[in-house]
């Protein structure tokens, strides 16, 4: 909890039992992590399929929205069991069904009974129309609702096969309600994700990236959540990156423009004292698609761009695309894990940058083929990067200066984790998985905010927030927004 952080306080009650309890949370806190203590203080089952809404509303509060989102801390938040629910309609279900099989039973022997008395009359008097006529006066009329059972049944046999229910699947749909609680944890904040359970299907699949920085600060600006570039139009994803947005400004800490790309061609021959590789393993469990939405609060940023003075209207624009990223990505998510192996190689005085490059690189190998063993493994140098022409003496002088020690450290998702085995054993529970885009996906994936806010303007048929979509879309092509042209010294849209 951040120092700021303020306490609410909530009064939540059960819905089947009436008990209530006062709940103490920080506002930055999720209403998930608000269901949790309200599983404790009111006593439902740890498997218990929990959600809330206000009093006197029906909506369902969003698990991913935060405490300080909750308007008014005097309302009692209702708190409700699904699976209690879903066993009372299950139960209704079967009554009916019970229900009906009798009628349809009680139905089918009055028919019988009918045809009966029917052929006997016919073989006693040959009155056979006499007495259909006498009952169509009588029997009918006494027992409506049995003709009707007759023809519901009839129509039933009729559409037999065609109207039965799938199966539900508990424990799929458990694991969605785990990853679903994940991805809005571990996603770009300001944002609600909603999988697709359709999409849902297990995707065993793992895959290799190797990739070399000049510092460590390069290393962790590039596989950050979130990518920075100064021009969209040339940017493009890399291999091994699995990044949940793009952000886009002309003063990104650093870009993949074409110049960049250039530059870094150039880079094998520069000197420098470090060089870093990396080599990560991406193991896929299972993918599925997701709808994005905006949070409660980032629609109240986005409606701020609305009612901002014109003067400020850009520096506003500017910061809610700089808060909630210029580009977010929409493609396939991957629950799964992944382990990287960072090795950093430091020289005692600058040489080419290829040279520390392939010592980190080997390093990397052999502690791979090794299987992963150890932590912080620190390798000796011994490499002489001196020129062939030294004499003796300057080549035993470089030999000192020029040491190389590589240290090797791990990463990985879920965390702990020693090596791919131990990763493996880890993430064959989907509780113990991490979530992330799918790795090297296509520009395409990575859709713009306006697009975002229009779809859930649309959805709610909210004016404000179409028309805040529309100036978002204006500023980041570049073009006129009332009697203000916003120009860009890189266009985020070409």
């Amino acid at each position: 909890m951040s120092s700021s952080s303020k306490l609410q306080k909530f009064l939540v009650k059960r819905k089947d039992t009436g008990k209530v309890s006062r709940i103490e949370i920080e506002e930055d806190k999720q209403i998930f992590d608000l269901l949790e203590l309200s599983r404790v203080s009111l006593k439902f089952d740890e498997d218990a399929m929990l959600c809330m809404y206000r009093d006197g509303e029906e909506k369902i509060l969003t698990e991913a929205a935060y405490i300080r989102e909750i308007v008014d801390p005097k309302v009692i938040l209702m708190v409700k069991d699904k699976r209690i629910e879903e066993k009372e309609k299950e139960k209704c279900k079967e009554k009916k069904e019970a229900t009906d099989k009798e009628n349809m039973v009680n139905a089918t022997k009055l028919k019988e009974s009918i045809t009966e008395k029917l052929d006997k009359r016919d073989s006693v008097n040959n009155s056979h129309d006499v007495f259909r006529k006498q009952f169509a006066q009588h029997a009918p009329s006494s027992s409506p609702a049995e003709h009707n059972l007759l023809d519901n049944m009839k129509q039933q046999i009729r559409s037999e096969g065609t109207t039965k229910e799938l199966p539900i699947d508990a424990s799929e749909d458990e694991e969605i309600r785990i990853l679903t609680r994940k991805i809005n944890s571990e996603g770009l904040e300001g944002f609600v994700y909603e999988i697709v359970p359709e999409s849902y299907t297990d995707h065993n699949e793992s895959s290799y990236y190797e990739r070399s920085f000049s510092s460590e600060e390069e290393r962790r600006f590039t596989q950050s959540k979130v990518n920075s570039t100064t021009n969209w139009s040339s940017w493009q994803t890399e291999a091994g990156f699995s990044g949940w947005g793009v952000s886009v400004s002309a003063s990104a800490g650093h870009n993949t423009s074409t110049s960049e790309q250039e530059g870094r061609k150039t880079q094998s021959t520069e000197k420098t004292c470090i060089a870093v590789v990396t080599k990560t393993s991406f193991h896929q469990m299972k993918k599925f698609k997701v709808n994005v939405k905006l949070s409660e609060r980032a629609i109240k940023d986005a409606k701020d761009i609305m009612y901002a003075p014109m003067l400020k209207k850009q520096q506003t624009i500017a910061k809610f695309i700089n808060n909630y990223c210029s580009f977010v990505y929409s493609g396939q998510f991957t629950a799964g894990g992944w382990f990287r192996t960072v090795a950093t190689a430091r020289s005692n005085e600058a040489v080419e940058f290829a040279a520390l490059e392939k010592e980190a690189t080997e390093r990397v190998e052999k502690y791979w083929s090794a299987g992963c063993s150890g932590y912080g493994v620190t390798a000796g140098g011994g490499r002489n990067w001196g020129s062939s022409n030294q004499t003796s003496s300057q080549q035993s002088q470089q030999n000192t200066k020029s040491s190389v020690q590589v240290l090797i450290r791990k990463e990985s998702a879920p965390g702990n984790t020693s090596n791919e085995n131990d990763l493996e054993m880890k993430i064959k529970e989907v509780k113990n998985c991490t979530i992330f885009p799918v790795v090297s996906a296509k520009k395409s994936h990575f859709i713009p905010i306006y697009e975002i806010v229009k779809s859930q303007a649309e959805a709610i048929g909210d004016k404000e927030l179409a028309n805040v979509s529309h100036i978002l879309r204006l500023y980041m092509k570049g073009e006129a927004v009332g009697s203000t042209f916003y120009s860009h010294n890189a266009p985020f849209i070409s």
